[in-house]
């Protein structure tokens, strides 16, 4: 649609009015501005330049107001905003990993766009264009789709505050995802593992408390003498369901009692020590360790947790029994374990021949 500021002569005064064309139909829309047809004193050659240049800047800003809509934009205001800025503002309050993976998906978008972004240039074209750079970039394929999958996410949030009213990745189609590997010991290498020295006692305690419990990094930190329950031959220690929030009480036994540090008071974490995360320094001794044991595999301390699940259904756990103490709200997440097991089934039927 196009906007036109037009002048119409009625009576003594020329009026401004808008001339709105959109698929061959024209509109009109009357402004209540007008000039002298030939003005005479210094007041009416004040008041037809006040005028002129206020009729202009309606029609322009009409102008642009057409165009945000059809950017699904809300106003002209809005459009404007930057939108690395509000990318910024997304990634803040972010912790741990998940900012991690925030702020390198922004680092693609600022190589991909390297200049300022406004929400009113961002429309469906723009969106497949990110997608296809990040489709051309070296990294694995679930890499990739988390990067887009945050960058639409992005715009979605947007969506719902209402700085634009039309989202234009909704119909561009997600980047494809596969199965990641979920990397674990065997039992014969934690065995050997566990006889090891770790340059941190304190990892080595936290990672093979991680092998017998299957709790998150986040849970074990976070444990004290307080929030243990001695029941007959075992405890029972509270987590934290990651998506639902809400806390579930998980069973554990004697020996994995046995590898928690000495605490400094009921009140105190055992690890105290170890951070809400595990440093790049946390991490090399890991791997050292790992390392020590002959042991190839790439292994992060959240392997401790698949290492805990995979043995657990190598031993004869149910799997509906599992999911529940893994805390997982769907079964269907319990089963990605579960093919791991069976292709290792597969592989040691595979190892007789005649």
């Amino acid at each position: 649609m196009k906007v036109t500021l037009r002048q119409r002569n009625q009576g003594k005064k020329t009026w401004f009015y808008l001339d709105y064309y959109d698929n061959g139909k024209r509109k009109t829309k009357t402004l209540k501005l007008f000039l002298y047809p030939n003005p005479k004193s210094r007041t009416e050659k004040a008041h037809n330049k006040e005028h002129k240049a206020l009729a202009e800047k309606i029609a322009q800003k009409e102008q642009l107001t057409i165009q945000a809509r059809a950017y699904g934009l809300e106003d002209v205001k809005k459009g404007e905003q930057d939108f690395k800025e509000f990318l910024d503002e997304l990634i803040r309050p972010k912790k741990d990993s998940n900012r991690g993976n925030w702020k390198s998906m922004k680092v693609h978008f600022d190589k991909f766009h390297p200049r300022t972004v406004s929400f009113r240039q961002i429309d469906r074209n723009f969106v497949e264009q990110f997608k296809d750079y990040i489709e051309s970039t070296d990294l694995e394929i679930n890499t990739k789709y988390s990067y887009f999958s945050k960058f639409k996410a992005a715009l979605k949030e947007a969506h719902l505050r209402e700085i634009i009213s039309k989202n234009p990745a909704d119909t561009v189609k997600h980047l494809p995802q596969e199965d990641p590997k979920k990397e674990y010991l065997t039992y014969d290498e934690l065995q050997r593992l566990s006889k090891e020295e770790c340059a941190n006692p304190l990892i080595k305690s936290a990672f093979l408390f991680g092998c017998l419990t299957g709790l998150r990094f986040s849970d074990i930190i976070s444990l004290t003498p307080d929030s243990l329950e001695k029941r007959e031959d075992y405890y029972m220690v509270p987590f934290r369901q990651q998506k639902t929030k809400s806390i579930e009480y998980h069973p554990i036994g004697e020996q994995a009692v046995s590898l928690l540090p000495e605490p400094l008071s009921n009140s105190t974490p055992f690890f105290t020590g170890l951070g809400k995360s595990m440093s790049v320094n946390d991490n090399k001794i890991l791997r050292e360790w790992i390392a020590k044991a002959k042991i190839t595999k790439h292994i992060t301390f959240h392997c401790s947790r698949h290492t805990y699940a995979t043995l657990q259904l190598s031993f004869g756990t149910d799997i509906y029994v599992l999911s529940k103490l893994l805390g997982h709200k769907h079964l269907q997440t319990t089963e990605v374990y579960a093919k791991v097991v069976d292709e290792k089934k597969i592989e040691a039927a595979n190892k007789i021949s005649l």
